[in-house]
């Protein structure tokens, strides 16, 4: 699933943002400012953009070899998984994954230097909050509290160690009913759409008060994987990067995998607990907060990787990490702000309700998402 996502973000999110496209739909209507790469080099590049299409799709449905479907797969849930490895579902995902791999690391990559190259200057465009988190990523099987990537976070430039006691939810600029920052194991969800502060149906998560961006190029730095800036990028870099390490990943845990083992451990469920659930998805940190009371759900809360890094200000008026990133960013032409979708998109964001824009009138525009 990371892997198709990577793909598909790079290619038809990324690449129409700094590369010209055929003169057809989808690719039409478009801004016309600001693509510095000639017409061969474009042309390549949408080659491998069509050719990706059927990359990101064998991806897709990779997942659902042991996943059953997708999306929404039933093949893995809590305990394990009811799809058994064999030799033959095992022979499959090796031969689609070796496909899908060679792309990522002999055009997809290509593709990335060669954007990075053109546009140095969105290095330096962009940065944000320089605050880096991540929950860590694929745990390590032999090692109790390892994983491939390291948990972690970088405030002011400093390493600490993961608290998630000091995570809390600001609700000032969100059309929530009023209330202090909470802790997520105690907060709730009641919308207040007269809110006269409010702008985001996004609350504002921060750790120890700050605003922190989650994601690729927090899971990389973290660990070590990726020694550049914050800037847009660096993003795009990053996940490019992680794309390709994962799936050098997947081929080594694919042999790892023992034929006719138990696939399932069997549990029973209390009638009365709490728990925590914290993990990185593709965009960032994921986190889950429950209650269950004489068997049922009584408290649900979820703080997802787009919340951390789309989030409006907080009480404290401090800015998000895509708002931070957006100041002082050079807009060419005002009718074509490109410049601004460049460095949005660099956060691969994921917004389920709705979208708002105020353009440089201070006129709001509403864009319904189907």
């Amino acid at each position: 699933d990371l892997l198709q996502n990577h793909i598909r973000h790079f290619y038809f999110l990324t690449i129409p943002d700094f590369v010209r496209g055929p003169d057809i739909p989808p690719f039409t209507p478009r801004y016309e400012v600001d693509y510095r790469l000639s017409k061969s080099e474009s042309e390549q590049i949408y080659e491998n953009y069509m050719e990706s299409i059927r990359m990101s799709r064998a991806a897709h449905d990779m997942v659902t070899i042991f996943g059953g479907r997708i999306p929404h797969n039933h093949g893995i849930l809590a305990g394990g998984a009811t799809v058994t490895p064999n030799g033959d579902n095992i022979r499959m995902f090796l031969s689609m994954l070796s496909r899908v791999r060679n792309f990522i690391e002999n055009k997809m990559m290509s593709d990335m230097e060669k954007v990075a190259t053109t546009y140095d200057d969105y290095y330096k465009i962009g940065i944000g909050t320089g605050n880096l988190m991540a929950y860590g990523m694929f745990p390590h099987p032999d090692k109790k509290d390892d994983f491939y990537f390291k948990p972690g976070i970088i405030i002011d430039k400093k390493r600490e160690k993961l608290d998630a006691k000091v995570i809390t939810e600001h609700v000032k600029h969100s059309w929530y009913e009023a209330a202090p920052p909470l802790h997520p194991e105690k907060g709730e969800t009641e919308p207040d759409t007269d809110k006269k502060e409010a702008y985001s149906w996004v609350k504002a998560p921060r750790y120890k008060g700050h605003s922190v961006e989650s994601g690729p190029l927090a899971r990389l730095t973290l660990s070590g994987d990726y020694k550049g800036g914050y800037g847009t990028m660096d993003r795009i870099a990053a996940r490019v990067m992680e794309a390709k390490i994962v799936s050098q990943m997947m081929k080594e845990w694919c042999h790892e995998l023992e034929i006719g083992k138990p696939v399932f451990a069997p549990y029973d469920m209390p009638q009365d607990a709490e728990g925590i659930g914290m993990m990185e998805a593709m965009r960032g940190g994921l986190g889950h907060w429950m209650k269950v009371r004489a068997g049922r759900i009584t408290h649900y809360q979820i703080i997802t990787p787009s919340a951390w890094n789309c989030s409006p200000r907080d009480d404290q008026g401090r800015r998000g990490p895509v708002e931070e990133a957006l100041v002082g960013t050079p807009i060419e032409d005002f009718d074509q702000p490109i410049e601004v979708g460049r460095v949005a998109r660099s956060f691969d964001p994921c917004l389920a309700c709705a979208a708002h824009m105020i353009d440089m009138k201070g006129r709001e525009k509403y864009i319904e998402i189907l």
